[in-house]
């Protein structure tokens, strides 16, 4: 069984090629900011969840959320 190109133009593989150089465009913008963020020593270390404690807190405070759950979707 041989496979044939549709013609017209639009076929599956130019729209899988264009999704995948969207994908390696958005990627390498990605891991250069990562690149870069690793490499700067003043970048921000999100991994430290103590500064943004209070915040947290006093929206939870703000929203009536006091046992500590995470609200749900339909409340």
């Amino acid at each position: 069984m041989g496979v044939f190109p549709v013609p017209g133009g639009g076929c599956g593989n130019e729209r899988l090629v264009k999704l995948l150089e969207t994908k390696t465009r958005r990627f390498d913008a990605y891991a250069r900011r990562r690149a870069v963020a690793e490499a700067t020593a003043d970048a921000a270390d999100v991994s430290d969840t103590e500064p943004a404690r209070p915040i947290v807190e006093e929206e939870q405070a703000r929203l009536g959320v006091t046992d500590g759950r995470p609200l749900q979707p339909s409340e």
